[in-house]
């Protein structure tokens, strides 16, 4: 998949910070691959079941259309049935297309965090978390550094630091509904102030 050779590029923070988001988007990646191949199984159920409320027939038995639309009917259902038969195989290979999309995604929020300057080898990461559920998640991100203060050339102690905040960036997976593709997760990556705006679902434009 085109993503993997960028993971394996990551080093350092971003390579450390990459597998920190994954493992806070675990349930999150979870939900995503079960509307994936759930989806892969109905688009094709749909199918057959279209055409036999149309004529009563299954696309398996013996059927002379006596229409254009009856005829395009068959032949769709006749090949969903078919690929029903190898949905395990159809599947896998979504499920290679779904995780290569949400590494992505989070591929781009380490970009994002590259750009905020939040990935240098001195920057301390924490995280906030402010709502995590089957809906979504909303969490920030916080970058934090030591800095040492000139006294006197002493060496580094609590009486000589101070912690001084680099930036806070806002972190979102918003779910979207969907009826043409597979329900997904919408990422959105923001250097912000928090905000009060409620986590809640949208539907995909069609």
């Amino acid at each position: 998949m085109e993503n993997l050779n960028k993971i394996n590029d990551l080093t350092g923070k971003a390579r450390w910070t990459f597998q920190w988001l994954q493992r806070k988007t675990t349930q999150q990646r979870e939900n995503y691959f079960e509307s994936v191949m759930n989806f892969e199984k109905d688009l094709r159920t749909k199918k057959v079941a279209k055409f036999f409320e149309a004529t009563g027939k299954l696309p398996t038995e013996d059927f002379k259309s006596e229409t254009r639309e009856e005829e395009n009917l068959y032949y769709v259902a006749k090949r969903a049935d078919s690929e029903l038969n190898k949905i395990i195989t159809i599947q896998l290979q979504s499920l290679k297309e779904a995780e290569d999309y949400f590494n992505g995604k989070l591929l781009t929020i380490i970009s994002k965090l590259q750009g905020f300057g939040m990935l240098e080898p001195n920057i301390n990461l924490t995280s906030d978390n402010l709502e995590i559920s089957d809906q979504g998640v909303d969490f920030w991100i916080e970058a934090t550094k030591i800095i040492i203060l000139d006294v006197n050339g002493s060496r580094y102690s609590s009486s000589n630091s101070k912690i001084e905040k680099v930036g806070r960036v806002h972190a979102r997976m918003v779910w979207v509904n969907c009826y043409d593709k597979a329900s997904h997760w919408r990422f959105i990556t923001t250097l912000k102030k928090q905000t009060t705006k409620p986590l809640s679902d949208i539907n995909c434009e069609r």
